[in-house]
């Protein structure tokens, strides 16, 4: 059975830091090509795409051996994309508890009562 070439394609991109998170791979490759290969359906695999921290070690292992690269690459990529998620979505929960942008209408309220 030959391989398809993307599956090279993003190795060579992986190994060349070219692609820094798992979501990347997937600009390159179908998720139902990798779907298939870890035997679950297109939305768990939406979800793996999406939520980095719900994949589970075999998968990883499997998708690691499917693009010939070595599991801690793929982890790290993973881990990449876990934590800058978890940044954007720290930010945005600052942002809700009251930042200078959403709190300018309490602020005319207290001057009012002044």
């Amino acid at each position: 059975m030959v391989k398809d070439l993307r599956y090279e394609s993003v190795k060579t991109m992986i190994e060349a830091r070219r692609i820094s998170e798992f979501k990347d791979i997937f600009s390159m490759l179908p998720k139902s090509h990798i779907a298939r290969a870890i035997h679950t359906n297109n939305n768990r695999m939406t979800d793996l795409i999406n939520y980095a921290g719900k994949i589970t070690m075999e998968e990883i292992y499997t998708i690691a051996t499917l693009l010939d690269i070595e599991y801690d690459k793929l982890h790290d990529l993973l881990k990449t994309q876990f934590l800058n998620d978890l940044k954007i979505k720290n930010a945005n929960k600052e942002d809700k508890k009251g930042t200078i942008k959403n709190t300018g209408k309490a602020l005319d309220k207290v001057k009012r009562k002044k």
